[in-house]
């Protein structure tokens, strides 16, 4: 003897086929959201930030000048008052490279240089070096750190790392015979001066870079709804920025960023509407690879009844010669976050459990 088990859901419908009744017409599904949830725990997603550092090069360009020194200014050497100098420097283009938190600059500067001797008795005696197009060089490498502040405006601290002759040629120094010296470290060190006094001003015109607008394009972007598929939506809601420790190779910096965020599933015809949020201060903080979600999905009753009718119209369950087939499922609320679930069947008999 064969025995047949029925589910619970197949018994039910074929007890309700023994006695057909007629058709319920009930009202579909309220197309609305469920009542929300709980909020939930903050995600966590990496989104590292590249900056392009071209933008502190031409302002380092314009902040540092391209000539220092003048052959008409002449200068003690020491406390020497018989021996003076003069010396004139231009500079070149910066190139810019970033090495791991830092920004660097480059420059090559060349010079000419005069020195004076004024004999007790005589005339008053000069040489020099670099009057033709060979002059000698001296080379000038800037650094700072680059990082964002809370209000989103760049940072540095600028330093002279280094100024020294470009090579260690003979045409790279500069040495007046009639003093028999080379005044190559009197040069550099007057540039030296020049340089630094130079250094206050890169860090103030820095500052003045402000990515608010730039950082607004972005969060206005992570507060739109993303489209997963038909009638389903990403809504990312992100709530806080943080950065981490600044890394540059070549022309960009990385700053590894980490986005708190709310995000959940929502179904909908269109858009889901959001309220957008503002830009806000950015953190400081660790920001790892990788992310952590924790995410709510919310799905309106029309919709949830749509895909339950989906996966069980159009079976058909059989018991004693009697068949009906499902023809839809509809899913509604019910007190204390209940649900209630009906069916609706045809066949042997028409009805809705």
């Amino acid at each position: 003897m064969n025995i047949v088990r029925l589910t619970g859901l197949a018994a039910l419908i074929l007890v309700a086929a023994c006695k057909p009744e007629p058709v319920a017409t009930g009202a579909p599904p309220p197309d609305v959201a469920a009542p929300a949830p709980a909020p939930a725990s903050p995600s966590r997603f990496s989104v590292p930030l590249q900056y392009d550092i071209t933008a502190v090069l031409r302002i380092v360009e314009r902040v540092v000048p391209t000539r220092f020194g003048s052959l008409d200014s002449v200068k003690m050497m020491g406390n020497d008052d018989h021996r003076h100098y003069a010396f004139e420097a231009t500079r070149g283009p910066f190139t810019a490279f970033a090495r791991g938190d830092r920004v660097h600059l480059r420059a090559t500067i060349s010079y000419a240089a005069r020195g004076y001797f004024k004999p007790r008795i005589g005339p008053t005696l000069s040489a020099g070096c670099g009057q033709g197009s060979d002059r000698p060089r001296i080379t000038v490498e800037l650094a700072t750190p680059l990082a964002l502040t809370r209000d989103w405006h760049l940072q540095t601290r600028a330093s002279l790392v280094s100024l020294v002759p470009a090579s260690t040629a003979g045409r790279d120094r500069c040495d007046v015979s009639i003093f028999h010296r080379d005044v190559t470290p009197m040069v550099i060190s007057a540039a030296r001066g020049a340089l630094q006094d130079r250094l206050p001003s890169i860090d103030r015109r820095v500052s003045d870079v402000d990515l608010t607008e730039r950082a607004t394009g972005w969060w206005k972007l992570l507060n739109t709804p993303i489209r997963l598929t038909d009638g389903v939506w990403l809504v990312l809601g992100p709530e806080q920025l943080s950065v981490g420790q600044v890394t540059g190779e070549r022309q960009r910096l990385t700053i590894p960023a980490s986005l708190g965020a709310r995000p959940r599933i929502v179904t909908s015809a269109s858009p889901p509407p959001v309220v957008p949020t503002r830009l806000p201060p950015l953190e400081r903080g660790s920001a790892g690879d990788g992310y952590h979600i924790t995410m709510d999905g919310i799905v309106d009753y029309g919709t949830a009844s749509r895909q339950l009718t989906a996966a069980l119209a159009a079976r058909t369950f059989s018991q004693s010669g009697h068949s009906v087939t499902l023809t839809r499922a509809t899913i509604r609320p019910r007190a204390q976050g209940r649900l209630g679930v009906s069916l609706e069947f045809t066949g042997d008999a028409r009805g809705t459990l």
